[in-house]
This record gives C-alpha cells, structure tokens and sequence, in this order.
C-alpha cells in the first residue's frame, strides 16, 4: 500500500513539475510591500521539530509586522503555536479524518478561499507531499522551499518557485529553519526556542503546585525518563538514582513527569528512596507552565526537553546517537550530556549530576 502511494505521489509531482516547468522566481522578484498574507508550513509530527521552528516566528513577524500570518502544522503539535500573539491563524492537518473540528475545518476553508501571497515550506530533513499540497492550494504568488530533500527519482521541487540552497554542515536546526526565510531580509537576533503560555495555564500550574504541597522556599526539579526510542532512554535506575542526590540539595523537591501512555516516571519513583512528586499532566501549555517554576529539567532527547528550554528554563538533556550539536536547544540554559561512543548507557550519574550543578552555578 505505502508502495503504492509513494507512486501517486511521485506521479502527482511529476505532473505538478511539467504544469510549473519554467515558473522560477528569485528573492529578488519579490515585492515585500505586496505580501499581506503569510503560511509558514511546517506540519511534521515531533514535537521538538516545531519548537525548533519557532525562532522563525520572531523573525518572519519583524519583517512583516502588519501581515496575517498562519502556520501550518499537525493537531498533535498545535498547542506549541496556539495562542501564540505573533501568530494569527493555526491550520490544522489531521492524519484521520475523524480528528478533524469544526475550528479545523473552518480555518481551511478561510486558507482555501483567501488564499496567500507569501508560502514558506520549512523541509529539511525529510519532505512532506502534504506541506507541498497545503502551499499550492493556497494559490502563493511567492512559494519558498529548500531545494533539497526532494523526493525520491525527483530531481526538482516543483511545487517552489523560488527555492533556498541550505548550508546543511553542522548546523543547528533552528538556524537552518532560519536560513530557509533569511532571504527575505528577515532579522535573525538571538536564536532560541520559544513558547507562549497564556495567564489561564500559569494559574493552572499555581494551583497544581499548591496541590502537591509546594512551599515557596522549595527548589523543583523535574525529571522526565520517558521517551519513544528505546535506544535513547538512560537506564532507569540511574535515573532513580539521579533523584535520589537532588532531592539532597537544600529544599529540594523531585517532580516526576509521566508522559501519556508511559509508566517509565512511576517505576523511577517506586525506586527512589525519596518521594517524588507525580505529575501526570497532560496538557502541553499546563506542562510548560509548571517547567516555569522548576530549577532544572532533566530528561532524554524528546519533546518534553524542547518544550522545558522553550519558556526558559534550564535544562539537561541526555544524547544518544542524535546529535546535540544539531538538534539540541540554543541557549546558555541548556545542557547536552553525551558520551564518546553514543550510547546513553554509557553516560555515568555523575557526568548528569555536574550538568545540574553546573547549571545552578
């Protein structure tokens, strides 16, 4: 069946490519005062991949600070842009047809007749047929993309009129989301993660802080060993460990993050010798509005340590065969432990320790 749909796909490309053979544009050709109406596409499913993007929305906002801008992305990693005061549209795309709402469907319909002047697809690791998709049906007059990945047995981008050559060596990904806009003259300062998280979730934080019995003289730290890759989980008991020596740093306090559908955060707390704080929640913007009031933020590379570096709080993350130096966190504030051979099992406690120290410091 996949086999089958990549040929569509591919048949639907090529066909694509013989309607626009010719039609390129360069930055040069743009007329900036013309662009009202911005989609930034960038509809992958992990969630650290749309906060890695997310210095893009600072950038794009500078340059067009009058213009209707929507991204577009999918309905497990919407939260991260939901709310957001520089963004005035969130396109939804869902996999199954039954996840879709009415705010769904009434946003599309508002991208469909309306339309868009200015696309950016921000591809680069992988390529969506269904980001292409989204950029044509919303008629750009301008449609920006990098000029790799491409499809397979595709030699050209076809759905881009004016294409970006990406400097792929050793860089950070937010920057080379960065770079994939930079043409436009945007301005690229300080290059960091960001989340907006509403005055409602703060106050839903405070109130699950009370609930566990939060003095305001403790120091929280937040542990989270989940994580979807088996072979990028540090072991579980090093983890127990880890809390164990926080929890006796002067009014420490060890919270214990449970992912959905994970028990990896109670079976650390069932092997600490002190108790942890249990939290279960669930909701993104509620998570993100208790990392706030947390000291550090230890976990593996996963979603959760992006979201904890997004709203500025320091935080540890532990690597395996990713690599840090591309797809960790911009900032001061955030530390990734490695080891020589990749491996998380070979990373020592108290290799992770100093990282949290180091931080306090």
């Amino acid at each position: 069946m996949r086999a089958l749909e990549r040929r569509l796909k591919e048949i639907a490309i090529r066909a694509i490519g013989g309607l626009s053979s010719g039609y390129k544009l360069d930055f040069r050709d743009i007329n900036i005062d013309s662009v009202k109406r911005i989609l930034l596409v960038k509809q992958h499913d992990q969630l650290g991949d749309l906060l890695l993007f997310s210095p893009v929305l600072p950038a794009v906002r500078n340059r067009f600070p009058n213009a209707y801008i929507a991204v577009c992305t999918r309905g497990y990693t919407k939260d991260v842009v939901l709310e957001d005061p520089l963004v005035d549209d969130v396109l939804v795309i869902h996999r199954r047809l039954g996840n879709w709402r009415v705010r769904d469907l009434a946003c599309a319909a508002r991208c469909l007749v309306l339309g868009f002047d200015l696309a950016i697809v921000f591809n680069t690791i992988s390529h969506s047929f269904t980001s292409d998709m989204v950029t044509l049906l919303g008629r750009a007059r301008y449609r920006i993309g990098p000029t790799e990945p491409t499809f397979p047995r595709v030699k050209k981008n076809a759905f881009y009129n004016i294409e970006v050559s990406i400097p792929r060596e050793r860089m950070q990904m937010s920057e080379m989301y960065l770079s994939i806009a930079e043409p436009l003259g945007v301005s690229i300062g300080e290059v960091k993660e960001r989340m907006y998280v509403g005055r409602e979730w703060e106050d839903e934080a405070a109130s699950a802080l009370e609930s566990w019995g939060v003095k305001r003289d403790d120091k929280l730290f937040a542990i989270h060993p989940g994580g979807a890759r088996d072979y990028a989980r540090w072991p579980l008991e090093r983890y127990s460990e880890l809390g164990d020596r926080l929890s006796l740093l002067p009014n420490a306090r060890i919270v214990m993050i449970v992912g959905r559908g994970e028990s990896w955060g109670e079976d650390v707390a069932r092997q600490m010798k002190a108790e942890p704080i249990i939290c279960k929640a669930t909701k993104l913007k509620l998570l993100a509005a208790i990392f706030k009031h947390v000291q550090v933020y230890v976990g593996n590379d996963t979603g959760l340590f992006h979201v904890a570096a997004s709203v500025g709080t320091k935080a540890v993350g532990i690597y395996g065969k990713t690599n840090p130096d591309v797809w960790k966190p911009k900032g001061s504030h955030v530390i990734a432990v490695r080891s020589g051979d990749m491996d998380v099992n070979s990373i020592k406690v108290e290799e992770v320790y100093s990282a949290v120290m180091g931080l306090l410091q």
